[in-house]
């Protein structure tokens, strides 16, 4: 499935007619989870009319105003909330994910963000936010990079960190998101461990994540993406596990 950002009702329409599976709102402007204005918002919702895959940014939990997060939960059945500054310190981070999410009970669920460098944006580790999945019937997990840095999230975790993550939050009834900076590289990588969900928003704009959508780009992705399927669902059924050692990224020192 594919997941595309947009960043006004214009995109959202491109994004529509290009077909997109899921079609997510956020200000880029504003940070990796930028919320948008009402009035953007109000634009968006009634271009995306109908469709049950549509989501908003809600910006960073510690920063967020719940009032805004319950008039957004009218227009958008699903609401990313990013984590930065919530590691360091007593912000009860987990308590307030939870009474975010009982004040849109019935309108909206929440999507905790886990964010590949979240030891520079003093963000919860990998398995603090897979404890918060637990018993929070989230149905989706986001995993992102806080800083647009020209890092993807290919350098924070490797393959085996992201199937790990992914494995938990199924076991847990969460479905796993990634996102992070991907080009047509990563997702070639990430094929090897299925994805579910791949989230873009830079690998189809003109220039960087600030700029506009162009539905040739958003085509020339999906198409991207389903002839790496295709090749990787060929490999599989012939018993040849070739993506594991042929896209294998260079890794880093894991994160702990």
């Amino acid at each position: 499935m594919l997941l595309v950002s947009v960043r006004s009702a214009e995109e959202a329409q491109i994004a529509l007619a290009a077909k997109v599976d899921w079609v997510d709102l956020k200000d880029p402007d504003a940070g990796p989870l930028g919320a948008p204005t009402m009035n953007v918002a109000r634009e968006v919702a009634h271009v995306l009319n109908g469709m049950d895959r549509r989501s908003v940014a809600l910006g960073e939990l510690r920063d967020l105003d719940f009032a805004n997060g319950r008039a957004l939960a009218e227009l958008f059945p699903t609401l990313k909330v990013g984590l930065s500054k919530c590691a360091s310190g007593t912000f009860p981070w987990q308590e307030r994910l939870r009474l975010l999410a009982q004040s849109v009970a019935g309108q909206a669920h929440v999507v905790p963000v886990l964010y590949a460098d979240y030891q520079a944006c003093d963000a919860p580790p990998p398995v603090a936010v897979l404890d918060y999945l637990r018993g929070s019937r989230s149905q989706f997990l986001l995993v992102d990079t806080f800083l647009k840095d020209g890092h993807t999230l290919l350098d924070h975790f490797n393959l085996d960190e992201l199937a790990a993550i992914q494995h938990d939050a199924a076991i847990l009834g969460a479905t796993t998101v990634f996102a992070g900076s991907l080009n047509l590289e990563n997702l070639a990588h990430l094929q090897s461990i299925r994805p579910k969900v791949i989230a873009v928003r830079g690998a189809v704009c003109a220039g960087d994540r600030r700029g506009a959508i162009k539905s040739e780009k958003i085509l020339q992705l999906r198409r991207s993406i389903s002839l790496i399927g295709s090749s990787a669902a060929s490999l599989r059924s012939e018993g040849v596990d070739q993506l594991a050692t042929e896209w294998q990224p260079q890794r880093g020192v894991p994160s702990q």
